[in-house]
């Protein structure tokens, strides 16, 4: 999925080149393996992650040059928004 809009949410993904030309984050592994990945930031952020359909599963404060762990029981495909750029995470 390259666009996405979400009614009754506040974001919208853009192109895959645009997103990557707004990123200041990397989340590995991608897929996640277990439910668990490592986000990295340069810049103390607002984390948000969605599901496909939309819904905030989860909202947190991520810390500069730390390994920020994001845990999800879920195997399905959400999307990580941090600040305005937004990157597809895999959960296996």
């Amino acid at each position: 999925i390259d666009d996405v809009t979400c009614e009754g949410s506040d974001f919208v993904t853009s192109t895959p080149e645009v997103a990557e030309a707004e990123a200041s984050f990397s989340i590995y592994p991608n897929p996640a393996v277990g439910g668990h990945a490592t986000l990295h930031v340069t810049d103390r952020v607002k984390v948000e992650i969605f599901s496909v359909s939309g819904c905030l599963e989860k909202s947190f404060m991520a810390i500069p040059y730390f390994d920020n762990e994001i845990n999800l029981a879920k195997e399905v495909v959400y999307f990580v928004k941090v600040g305005t750029s937004v990157q597809k995470l895999i959960v296996q």
